[in-house]
């Protein structure tokens, strides 16, 4: 099992260099609206403030908790582990160690089949690593030197992110970018909406 793991780590860190970035150029067109109005909502733009407090933090983290718990259990059985380590755990401890609890979810996941619609969502999730890099810097900053921050410290970045696009590449068609966009957008909806609930019932 090691040497799968390895084997499969190796060949994910070696994307196409012709590809790969026309599917990341058509993801992030297709998807730049929905996913701006998803960087945007007061939430989340509090995080990388100079002034977050403890408070702010925990209602942001307790907010995401319901929307990544959902997206990550629904492509925990098309995305190995082994690439995409799972990262609730590290929500779940910083939610506890604040003495805050999560909010539940209210709004329905979105519906995805096909390999390219897997994808999609997976493009949402994986690319919040690299956001996660620039938040956890800022948290630094911030927030009291013992207050939790192992899921936005735990965030890979850029080598998380090549493992993705090595994953995805091989995976997808042309033909087929337009399924893995609609995916995504409606995956970046999804966590407005779950946040929109959130900020309106405090």
């Amino acid at each position: 099992m090691a040497n799968a793991n390895a084997e499969m780590l190796r060949t994910a860190s070696t994307p196409s260099m012709t590809e790969v970035p026309a599917l990341a150029l058509h993801l992030r067109k297709a998807t730049k609206a929905a996913h701006s109005l998803l960087d945007h909502h007061p939430l989340l733009m509090a995080l990388p403030g100079p002034t977050l407090s403890l408070e702010t933090y925990g209602r942001a983290l307790a907010a995401l908790h319901g929307a990544h718990r959902a997206i990550e259990s629904r492509v925990a059985a098309f995305a190995p582990a082994v690439l995409f380590p799972r990262r609730l755990a590290d929500m779940e401890s910083d939610l506890a160690a604040l003495g805050v609890s999560p909010r539940p979810l209210t709004v329905e996941v979105p519906l995805v089949g096909c390999t390219a619609e897997m994808l999609g969502m997976l493009y949402v999730i994986e690319g919040s690593n690299m956001g996660g890099i620039v938040i956890a810097r800022q948290l630094a900053l911030s927030l009291p030197g013992n207050a939790p921050r192992a899921f936005f410290g735990g965030a890979e970045g850029s080598p998380r992110w090549q493992r993705f696009w090595a994953f995805a590449h091989p995976r997808i068609e042309p033909e087929d970018f337009d399924l893995a966009a609609m995916a995504a957008s409606a995956t970046f909806a999804f966590y407005r909406q779950h946040l929109d609930y959130c900020l309106r019932e405090p």
